[in-house]
């Protein structure tokens, strides 16, 4: 989009960019919610 010299054609790879955004979102969500996502278990670093 920094790199575009046309305006529009800048404006047109932004729409498509948020649109693919969202959508990515929406799909995450969705996993979430379904349980199809888990999440791995978080390492906790001890002192030793």
């Amino acid at each position: 989009m920094g790199m575009s010299i046309r305006e529009d054609i800048g404006a047109l790879f932004a729409k498509y960019h948020l649109s693919k955004t969202a959508l990515g979102v929406r799909i995450l969500q969705m996993n979430k919610d379904k349980g199809w996502l888990i999440p791995p278990p978080l390492q906790i670093k001890r002192p030793e």
